[in-house]
């Protein structure tokens, strides 16, 4: 228990650049006991009265280097409220790691590969993944391999040192390109259905595939 007119600390160091989370509930004396968020020796913001729950804090920080966070709660001379005290807690240090994501024979705005900046530890949020374009072929998603792999979807978490993702592709084939063209498209029969065999193929431009008779 702090007397009238004490502090007390709490620290914690990182290496930056990067994204601190945590979660903070004062019970104090609204407007006089304060809960104090310093930032490399700066004030970045108070808390005080009292609150059934935790509020969550994301701090960035770009800026590489030690940063030294500090938690403070700071009593006045006189009167105690509640619990008396600051609470913190789920504090979490997310560096800022850098993600190539290879389009792997399609283009990413035009260029091959990009990479984009994500904090460790976090999920992938929607649309956080660009979308690669390759003609003739549609994107089936990312992936930790060229080929094969993990998919890397919507939620995944950000590897903690990052990584490179690698687009796959399916080949688009036209139907009607498909059964018109000889060698792209073969069919195979089966059971006890007749068929007429045909030994070559013609199109009119219209029809796809026409019976022989």
């Amino acid at each position: 228990t702090l007397s009238h007119a004490d502090t007390n600390s709490l620290i914690y160091t990182v290496s930056g650049p990067g994204l601190l989370r945590f979660e903070w509930r004062p019970a104090s004396e609204a407007g006089c006991d304060w809960g104090l968020f310093e930032v490399d020796g700066i004030n970045a913001a108070r808390i005080s009265g009292v609150s059934n729950g935790y509020t969550q804090v994301e701090w960035p920080l770009s800026s590489s280097g030690k940063h030294v966070f500090r938690w403070n709660y700071a009593k006045d001379k006189a009167v105690v409220k509640g619990e008396d005290c600051l609470r913190v807690r789920a504090i979490g240090w997310h560096p800022l790691v850098n993600v190539v994501f290879d389009a792997n024979g399609g283009l990413i705005n035009g260029a091959g590969c990009v990479t984009n900046g994500f904090y460790a530890g976090l999920l992938l949020g929607s649309g956080a993944c660009p979308v690669p374009v390759r003609p003739g072929y549609e994107f089936a998603g990312w992936f930790t391999r060229p080929e094969g792999g993990e998919v890397i979807g919507d939620g995944a978490v950000v590897p903690s040192k990052g990584g490179r993702f690698h687009a796959h592709w399916l080949n688009v084939v036209d139907l009607a390109k498909a059964l018109d063209g000889p060698g792209v498209f073969n069919v195979t029969t089966g059971g006890t259905s007749q068929w007429f065999g045909e030994t070559s193929f013609s199109s009119d431009g219209e029809d796809a595939a026409r019976s022989g008779g």
